[in-house]
């Protein structure tokens, strides 16, 4: 195997293991998927190309906050494993490459 081969792999699997731990150390977030949803896109988009008063904007915003969705219990465990699976795979990817 040449060298460019196994530089590529410990850096894939270094980016494995981090994305690991990302998905570990914050599955909450990780689960949140409100964000991508288009109504609160398009809720967002129009609270910016408006141009009302600051009140009439937290009113607003206050509204958006209200129709976030709290993710899951198995969205959250789907995230932990996955998190897992990367984190176990980047390290054997690793280990592999350095061997």
């Amino acid at each position: 195997m040449g060298n460019w081969q196994i530089g590529t792999a410990t850096q894939i699997g270094l980016l494995l293991i981090v994305i690991g731990l990302i998905c570990l150390l914050r599955p909450y977030q990780m689960a949140k998927w409100h964000e991508n949803d288009p109504t609160v896109l398009h809720r967002e988009h129009k609270r910016i190309q408006s141009r009302k008063k600051k009140s009439q904007r937290a009113a607003f915003d206050s509204a958006v906050l209200e129709t976030e969705r709290e993710p899951s219990r198995p969205a959250i465990i789907l995230v932990r494993v996955l998190g897992i699976l990367a984190a176990a795979g980047g390290a054997g990817l690793f280990i592999w490459s350095i061997l």
